[in-house]
């Protein structure tokens, strides 16, 4: 999988995925709503945390089994 840059596609809504914030990888997000309608702002989630300044974000992988 590669990154994706916010700039050009953004997750769907509530989908879980790793990001790219300050330089550093953030593993299991869950996208939100965007703040203040401004594509440049979005809201990326761990439980109760906010992560800002997600520039770039990549789906999770399919797990090794279903149950």
């Amino acid at each position: 999988m590669k990154w994706i840059p916010v700039s050009e596609r953004l997750p769907d809504l509530g989908e879980w995925c790793d990001v790219w914030s300050l330089g550093e990888r953030i593993t299991d997000c869950q996208f939100g709503h965007p703040k203040e309608n401004k594509f440049t702002k979005h809201e990326y989630g761990i439980g109760d945390t906010e992560v800002d300044d997600v520039t770039h974000w990549m789906p999770l992988p399919e797990p090794p089994f279903r149950r």
